[in-house]
């Protein structure tokens, strides 16, 4: 490998031609590389370039990154100090001589949170360009030490206008999203944050801010994203197609939760649009998001004996109506969502026949002829529900168990 020619003039870094710069570091010129990848790297080569100072910033054409993190060094570290020597000469009125890289796409992988700050180092050093941003953080439980953070906590002084795309996944270890992160992220189109996290600090758990997102079209949250997601966000989407939260299925928690968590677990606001404590009105939220065609709640983990004193949740036909606010020709009339054609709800709630009845009938009326549905709740005694079709819903107990007849 040492005897070939260093790479003239590469566009793309990837297995195929990674080992050969390896080898050829200092002497290749990477000024017009768009497209860099170490994903399928063998571990020689990665070991190799751990030896070496960092490099994508003479990428000066970069605009795809899809990277595993190797070492302790941020790799877009750099990328921060030029956004902000050109931040810094535009408000002098200067014009910088070194335009910044147009980074659109990164993909991240790192095996420990500690490298979780190389997030917002990607979202500080690319906000003008950034479309897309992915981040996974895999780590065995044993790898975690006393005094290792078990979180990836990212989103502080996000300002991304162009992002159209976020998803962070991170296994055992709970996402923290800062409150205030999405209020930078205007056109946004896709959101999915997920950890199956078992620890939680509720103290140390602060709810997101209710940013306006009027582009987003799927929005996904499992773990600690769903405990903390504002549901006041759900007014500002009306073109959602996709709406998924779910609790995940807790161990155990360090604290219990005050009453005033319960508003994060749910999709509830107040007549004024602001949060509330109160859970009623779950289903009214979705009055103006008009274009799901796919709804996932799996709130199952809200459990009675973690929050002494909360009533059993109930939902009944008046958790359909629309009763917008200020709107008395609304009062009555039932939410639709005509595009609903997959439904899945996993719930410790106390649901009446009606609910189910009304909800098939008006609020989501192509959802029977469309495919599986399932949902799990608290019932007293099994039930029929008669729908306008001919057709029977039946289910028992604990579970339902839908079956059209």
């Amino acid at each position: 490998m040492e005897c070939l020619p260093p790479l003239y003039n590469p566009r793309i870094l990837d297995v195929d031609n990674l080992r050969q710069f390896a080898f050829k570091f200092e002497e290749t010129n990477l000024e017009f590389v768009e497209d860099f990848e170490n994903v399928l790297t063998d571990e020689q080569t990665m070991h190799f370039l751990k030896t070496k100072d960092p490099f994508l910033h003479r990428c000066r054409s970069l605009r795809k990154v899809d990277i595993i993190t190797y070492g302790e060094e941020d790799l877009f570290e750099r990328a921060v100090q030029e956004k902000q020597e050109y931040d810094r000469a535009q408000s002098q009125g200067e014009t910088s001589t070194n335009p910044l890289v147009p980074v659109e796409q990164v993909g991240i992988r790192f095996d420990h949170p500690r490298h979780s700050s190389t997030i917002d180092s990607i979202a500080l050093g690319f906000g003008d360009t950034l479309e897309s941003l992915s981040a996974s953080c895999e780590i065995v439980a044993d790898l975690l030490t006393e005094f290792d953070e078990p979180s990836v906590l990212f989103g502080h002084l996000w300002n991304l206008p162009r992002l159209r795309s976020l998803s962070v996944r991170a296994g055992i270890i709970a996402v923290i999203l800062n409150p205030e992160a999405l209020l930078g992220c205007p056109n946004l189109q896709e959101v999915t944050l997920l950890d199956k996290s078992c620890h939680h600090i509720w103290t140390a758990i602060h709810p997101w801010r209710a940013a306006s997102l009027p582009e987003l079209r799927s929005l996904k949250l499992s773990g600690t994203a769903a405990r903390t997601f504002h549901p006041d966000i759900l007014h500002t989407t009306p073109k959602l197609e996709v709406l998924h939260v779910s609790m995940g299925s807790d161990d155990w928690v360090y604290e219990r939760p005050v009453r005033s968590h319960i508003l994060h677990m749910l999709p509830t606001t107040s007549a004024a649009g602001a949060g509330s404590v109160d859970t009623t009105g779950s289903f009214q939220i979705l009055r103006t998001t008009p274009n799901p065609e796919a709804l996932s709640l799996d709130l199952k983990e809200i459990a009675l004996f973690l929050v002494p004193g909360l009533e059993l949740r109930q939902l009944s036909v008046d958790d359909l109506r629309r009763d917008d606010d200020n709107d008395d020709m609304s009062r009555g009339r039932f939410i639709l969502l005509p595009k609903l054609i997959n439904l899945q709800v996993v719930v410790d709630w106390d649901i009446a026949v009606e609910f189910w009845e009304a909800a098939f009938t008006h609020v989501m009326p192509n959802l029977l002829s469309s495919g599986p549905l399932a949902a799990t709740a608290i019932s007293a005694a099994p039930a029929e529900i008669p729908v306008s079709n001919n057709s029977t819903i039946r289910y028992d107990s604990l579970k339902f168990v839908f079956s059209f007849d």
